[in-house]
């Protein structure tokens, strides 16, 4: 079965006061245990604000730690939930769930400046000699090539994208 992320992007700033982040963490508590009880749950994290995270880069053949987000902005991943689902719309359902239990914290609401978003993304698939293929593709390696320091880092360009799904009405009423 495929597998899908489903990220919470959140905005920056303050969390919510006790009395309203309480009942929205424990219905998220009780929709992973349904995500378990229906086998598509495989697991879900919450992470600390972006100013405790730690930047790795490689530059000029020496790899930099900064202190602190990657990008500067309003809204971070706040946590996510790894899924199985035979496909999208199954994947689809469970992010509206998510988002229901999301609804609390809307715009609406006053609690917080903009409405924390749910996002769904499928995860690459590929088994490693593939993804070895790709890389060497993508930097012109041969197979006698190893990194070295400086060499050019990854980019998303030489991943695939998911399959092609359809879209429109028709699709969703298969």
């Amino acid at each position: 079965m495929q597998q899908y992320l489903l990220s919470i992007y959140q905005p920056d700033g303050d969390p919510p006061p006790p009395e309203v982040l309480e009942p929205i963490m424990a219905n998220m508590a009780a929709l992973a245990q349904e995500m378990k009880a229906a086998g598509a749950w495989v697991f879900n994290g919450g992470l600390y604000p972006p100013s405790t995270a730690t930047v790795v880069q490689l530059q000029d053949r020496d790899v930099l730690t900064t202190d602190g987000p990657y990008l500067e902005g309003k809204e971070h991943i706040g946590g996510f939930t790894v899924i199985q689902a035979p496909d999208l719309d199954s994947a689809l359902e469970w992010g509206r769930r998510f988002a229901r239990v999301l609804a609390p914290l809307s715009i609406g609401s006053g609690r917080w400046p903009t409405t924390p978003t749910g996002v769904i993304r499928p995860l690459a698939d590929l088994p490693a000699q593939e993804l070895e293929r790709i890389f060497r593709t993508e930097y012109g390696l041969d197979h006698h090539h190893r990194s070295q320091p400086g060499d050019r880092p990854p980019s998303p360009g030489g991943i695939p994208r998911g399959p092609a799904r359809p879209s429109g009405p028709a699709a969703r009423q298969q």
